[in-house]
Formats: structure tokens, sequence, C-alpha cells
């Protein structure tokens, strides 16, 4: 059988188990590799070679970073603005915390970050009857999501579209390419909660809301209240390290900017001086590291991998374009493209709908003449800011334990939804043009 024939097959049970999850998702992405090599389709060095991949390197060295700004107490420190600048002020928290949770979702895990601020609302909530819980919850947990597209490393979304990208075009994303549009988009989501989403949602839950998991919400705050008293909260020593920590934030930071070296070796340059300065501490790392991203990121890098080997990216290519017809106008590819991508996002993971959004869309590319970057970008982009559902993914999905109902979340956020295709539609092209 054609080898192309051979990984499209692959491929498709591989998406069948991702979306149902029959078998967990790492394991499946290592499972395709496996049978890449088993049916010839490309060899070992070339299917696992995900797991020596710069792009897995460097997720694993960020997540070690972010580790430490949890233990060293930094981000802590930071999130206690929130508190003091949003006091009493429904708009002002919101515009504090959307900004912040932006910040550190860039280079931090979005749930991580969204876990902070529940415990954060939460405090402010119980002591404020001018604060309430569902009209602060959702938006500060959607700025991290919107923060986590200004960078290459800020969710897993991005690195499936880098996994794609190298595997099947032989291109790449720099850190920092995604900033120019997550950054509109976030302002631009920044305004549409103040002109919209708040306005909406004083009318939606006029006393507040109820229907809140009390319960739920008060173990996010010990939990934090925890990681607080073990980072420290005064002292010399506790300022000195929270000191440490953002000066190696910041050097990392300059690292990617000026390329003096690979975005991998400064992730583990990173990592290493957060260990070296007891940011964290090996033993933090290894409990905290989210092993099943990495190994998921590794073996989908070995798929992506194994359709640019075999050619099957030329056979779904050839197959779209016998039913679309040649003639295909890129706008309107990526504003397809963006679109699916936010409508099977709501349902299903945003890793997942990378995988069957971008696929076709880069053999399209590739046979057509297109640069494959801007389409990378717009499918991320409308993956990563599906919110119209709770199951659009996790970090928007844990939302609920603020008493949301599943209609809610298509009532606030349906327009919001429409305003990412278009604002991807018109940006994305201005920063990468369309042209190979």
């Amino acid at each position: 059988m054609d080898p192309a024939v051979i990984t499209l097959l692959i491929l498709i049970g591989c998406i069948v188990l991702f979306l149902t999850g029959w078998f967990p998702s790492a394991a499946t992405a290592v499972l395709g590799c496996v049978l890449f090599v088993l049916t010839g389709v490309c060899s070992f060095s070339k299917a696992f070679s995900g797991f020596s991949s710069s792009t897995t390197i460097m997720v694993a060295g960020m997540l070690v970073i972010g580790d430490a700004m949890f233990q060293s107490g930094l981000a802590s420190t930071l999130s206690r603005i929130i508190i003091r600048v949003g006091a009493n002020s429904e708009r002002r928290f919101l515009t504090a915390g959307i900004l912040l949770s932006a910040v550190l979702s860039a280079f931090m895990a979005n749930m991580a970050i969204i876990a902070m601020f529940l415990a954060i609302v939460n405090t402010v909530c119980r002591g404020s009857e001018h604060m309430h819980l569902k009209r602060l919850c959702m938006p500060v947990a959607m700025g991290a999501m919107f923060g986590g597209v200004c960078t290459l490393m800020g969710s897993t979304p991005q690195l499936q579209v880098q996994n794609l990208l190298e595997g099947t075009c032989g291109m790449s994303l720099r850190p920092f390419d995604y900033t120019p549009v997550g950054v509109i988009l976030t302002l631009a989501f920044l305004a549409y909660v103040h002109l919209f989403w708040y306005p909406l949602s004083r009318k939606l839950w006029a006393d507040g809301g109820s229907g809140a998991d009390q319960e739920q919400l008060d173990s996010y705050t010990a939990r934090q209240a925890a990681i607080d008293s073990a980072a420290g909260t005064g002292g010399r020593a506790h300022a000195d390290k929270r000191i440490i920590m953002a000066a190696i934030m910041a050097l990392v930071i300059v690292l990617f900017i000026t390329e003096l070296v690979s975005t991998a070796m400064a992730a583990v340059i990173g990592a290493l001086l957060c260990l070296v300065f007891r940011c964290t501490t090996e033993r933090s790392v290894l409990k905290n590291m989210d092993w099943a991203v990495l190994i998921r990121l590794a073996g989908c890098l070995g798929l992506a991998a194994g359709i640019g080997e075999s050619g099957c990216d030329e056979l779904i290519a050839n197959g779209l374009i016998a039913f679309l017809g040649s003639e295909i106008h890129p706008m309107a590819l990526l504003v397809s493209a963006a679109l699916l991508s936010v409508v099977v996002s709501n349902f299903i993971s945003n890793s997942t709908a990378v995988i069957i959004v971008l696929t076709p869309v880069l053999a399209l590319c590739s046979h057509m003449g297109f640069s494959p970057i801007p389409f990378g970008l717009a499918v991320c982009y409308g993956a990563n800011l599906a919110f119209a559902t709770p199951l659009a993914n996790a970090q928007i999905g844990v939302t609920m334990i603020a008493g949301y109902q599943f209609q809610d979340y298509f009532k606030v956020n349906v327009l919001l939804e429409l305003l990412i295709v278009l604002l991807t539609a018109i940006f994305v092209p201005l920063f990468f043009p369309f042209s190979a």
C-alpha cells in the first residue's frame, strides 16, 4: 500500500482517539509514531525525533521557569497588586486582572494562572459586597487565554502549530511572532469586556448571580495560601529570591528577543538558573512538571514528520483541490480556517482542533504556493480563543464553579468569537503576507 495512504489511515485513527478520549492523548501520539515505524512510513529516528526536538526542550525549560515563578513567590507578589488596585471596583479589578493574567500566561501555564486568579477573585468577593463572582471569574480566566496566544510558549496549540509547520513545511515560528496580533486581540478583548461583556453581565446577574461551588472555590484559595506560605511572604531572603526570579525571567526574555542563543537554549539556561539560585527545587519540578504535555508534544512532532515524509500532505491537498477547485483565494482560506478552528474548538480539545484544521490547510498552502505562516497563526488564534461553550477547553470550563450555566458562555461570548475571526483576518496578513 502507498505510504501516503497508510499515513492518512494512521492519522485518522489518531484523530478518532484524540476526539473520543478512549486512549490517553499522550499515549495516542506515541502510538502513531510506533505505527509509522512498524509500517515503514518512516524510520525510528525520524518518528521519535520529537523527543530531542528543540521545541520539546524549550517547553520543558519553560515549565521549570513557570514552577519557579510560583515557588519563589513572584507570581503571588504580582497578584497582590490586583487586590490593591481593584478593591471595591469591578471595572478596575477586571482591567488589572485581565492585563496581569495575560502577561503571566504568556510565559506560564494558563491553568496555573487561572487557579491563582480564582483564589484571588474568591477572596475579593468574600471581602466586599460590591464585587460579584459571575462578573469577574470568566473574563479574568479568558484574559489568561488571550495572554497565552501572545508567545510561542504561552499554550499548547502554538506548539502543535510549530510541530506541523516543522514536520510538513520545514518552517517554524519564533517565540514572539505571535505577539503583535496577540496583543491586538488582547486589547480588543479588554475593550469588549468594558463595552459589552460587563454591561451585559450586570443585566444577566443583577444580584451577582448564585449557584457557585463555594467549597471548590475555597479549595483554590486554600491551595494558593499554602503556596504563598511555602514561598514565604516576608523577610529579606524571600524578597531577594523574588528579585532573582524576576531577573532570570527578564534574562530569558532578552535572550528570546535578541536570539543570541536558540530558544531552547534560552529556556534551559533560565531553568538551570532557577535551580542554581533555589527559586525552585528538583523535587518541586519533578512533581509539578506536566509530563503528559511533553510526551504528547514529542509524539505529535513524530506524526507531523511522518506526514511530510510519506507524501500524505500532497495526498490531502490533491483531494481538497478536487473537491474545492484549484482557484482558492488565500484570504478566503484564512477566514475559513480561523472560523472552523473556533467552531471545532468549542467542542473538542484545542490542540486536537489544530491537527484537524491545520493539516489539510498546510497541504493546500504547499500546493498553491501560499506561505503557511499566516494560516498557522490564524488557526492557532481561532483554536485558543474559543469561549462560546464551557467545553472549549479546561481553562474556560473550570470557571463553571462560579455558577455559570452552559448557555451563559454563548450569550456573552458569541460576538467575541466573530470579532476574533475578523481581527485575525485583518491583522495576520499585515504582519505575515500570504506570498511564500
